[in-house]
Order: C-alpha cells, then structure tokens, then sequence
C-alpha cells in the first residue's frame, strides 16, 4: 500500500511513518506523473524534422521553423534531450540555409552585367 498524501511505501498499520496521515485514507497507489505524451511527441517530431531539412539542404525555409517551434514546444513541456536536440538541429539548419541564400544572392548580383554599360562593340 501507499500513503496518499505523500506516497510513500506502506507496510500494514495505522499511521503513516512519514507524513503521519492515517491508513484508513489509503484508497490507491499514487503513480507518479509522466511526461505529458504531446511534449515527447513534439520532441520527436523535432528531430525528425531536423533531420529531414539537414538531408535535404536545408528542407525548404519553412520545415526547420516548423521543427524550431515542436522543439521549443517540446522543452516547455518536459526538459529532454531529444527537444534540445531537435532545437539545435533545426537551428543550425536555419542559418545554413539563411546564409547559403545570402551568398547566392550576393554572388548573382556581382556576376550579373551592369545594364548602364554598354557591351555593344562598334
């Protein structure tokens, strides 16, 4: 049996040892509260989408925000390590894929011909 009030491991009497509240109290074994399913599966999810825009360069802009958002989601709901990863993987996976933009931007704007100067011969 366990003590209702505080949980602790109960042999057969009338008094808890611990908190001193009564036995005749005892209706059923306190379980301990898992994490909420939503946070872990937020979590994952996270990763997984980590995972999936770092395979595929980036994944287009919106797949790592989107595995931003379920791994921060993931945090504030339990504290794991799969959330943080998926936080970081995503993050990381963002500015790549933010950075490679700017560059290419940049490149195509110093490569492309100035349209005031005249490549005309003769």
């Amino acid at each position: 049996m366990f003590c209702s009030c505080c949980g602790n491991d109960l042999e057969e009497g009338g008094v808890c040892d611990r908190c001193g509240w009564s036995i005749s109290a005892v209706e059923k074994p306190i379980t301990h509260l898992e994490p909420t399913q939503a946070g872990s599966r937020a979590a994952i999810a996270s990763l997984v989408c980590g995972i999936i825009s770092w395979s595929t360069c980036g994944g287009g802009f919106v797949l790592p925000l989107v595995g931003f958002g379920l791994g921060i989601f993931g945090l504030r709901s339990q504290r794991s390590d799969v959330a943080m990863v998926g936080v970081i993987l995503n993050a990381m996976v963002f500015v790549v894929f933010l950075l490679s933009f700017v560059l290419l931007v940049l490149f195509a704007l110093m490569t492309s011909p100035d349209p005031s100067v005249s490549t005309r011969c003769c």
